[in-house]
């Protein structure tokens, strides 16, 4: 938790900021022409901000991380042989993230369009 003038910091470094005070998804943001904007989830929208006294002098302001969406990623387990086929077939369609264990000698993609994880590895590997 940062107080005011830390938040204009991070501001001003391009980073969402909010204050524990705002609802959920809220966040000020730097816009156009070195104005600052409130995100309001609940409208979906950006308007220009004034600030009250109550934000100036809150003590709580954090960086503003979006809510995670890895819950809705599925596991699955297949051969290398079909992860490799999946790869090709996902490339230069959606942002993927492969990796190689030579020590389970797993193969290991993560595809975020398709928002699946498949893998070699055994289930009782995951166990350990």
């Amino acid at each position: 938790m940062s107080d005011f003038k830390q938040a204009i910091k991070w501001i001003k470094q391009g980073q969402k900021v909010r204050g524990k005070f705002y609802v959920s998804g809220d966040y000020v943001y730097l816009g156009n022409n070195d104005q600052i904007f409130y995100w309001d989830s609940k409208e979906g929208k950006g308007s220009w901000l004034q600030f009250t006294l109550t934000e100036i002098e809150a003590t709580d302001w954090e960086i503003y991380e979006e809510e995670s969406k890895m819950t809705e990623f599925k596991l699955f387990f297949y051969s290398q042989e079909e992860i490799k086929k999946q790869i090709e077939f996902c490339e230069g369609k959606h942002i993927q993230q492969v990796a190689y264990s030579s020590y389970h000698d797993a193969l290991t993609q993560i595809c975020f369009g398709c928002k699946k994880i498949r893998t070699s590895l055994k289930k009782e590997d995951l166990k350990k």
